[in-house]
């Protein structure tokens, strides 16, 4: 994954209060890094690269040798960095468990709670991350096979059908503006 965007900094030397040989750079930063999500839904990158470039879009002069000193704990201080995205799977669970109805022990309840990152890929322009769950068995019920729907039916069925296309469209369209 490659991460880049806008970038300055700035150095000097203190010395009686003042500040020598100050050096300024403005120009763009390219972060090479594989992401990686750990159980405790952190996302992280490891393996980092960093490279500096001029406005113009070449490799950066002075600020890229004294890069290369810094680079060490600049990476260091990169591969720190976390973004925790257990709240959003808090949400995403307590959403889903409406969904299992009062009392807590359903199967979708059970299964919830064994939620985990199952491993992530990096698109073009996402990273997606895979869940997995762990699905308690049914409860062995057996259950009568559904009667064939009569042609009538099916009109009916198809033309409620109709009507949540035209409404989910209308909605989807309205929320983009």
């Amino acid at each position: 994954m490659t991460i880049t965007g806008p970038a300055s900094a700035s150095a000097g030397i203190p010395f009686l209060g003042l500040c020598w040989a100050s050096v300024s750079w403005s120009g763009r930063v390219e972060i090479m890094a594989s992401p990686e999500i750990g159980p405790d839904w952190q996302l992280r990158l490891r393996n980092l690269d960093t490279r500096l470039y001029a406005a113009s879009g070449e490799k950066s002069g002075i600020a890229g040798r004294l890069w290369s000193v810094a680079k060490g704990w600049g990476e260091n201080e990169l591969s720190a960095l976390s973004f925790d995205l257990g709240p959003p799977v808090s949400e995403l669970t307590m959403l889903l468990g409406t969904f299992a109805g009062a009392g807590g022990t359903t199967p979708l309840t059970a299964a919830l709670q064994t939620m985990r990152p199952a491993g992530l890929t990096v698109d073009r322009d996402a990273v997606r991350i895979r869940v997995a769950l762990d699905v308690p068995p049914g409860a062995g019920v057996s259950r009568m096979r559904e009667p064939a729907l009569t042609p009538a039916q099916v009109r009916r069925w198809e033309a409620r059908l109709d009507e949540w296309d035209g409404f989910l469209s209308f909605i989807v369209k309205n929320s983009g503006r």
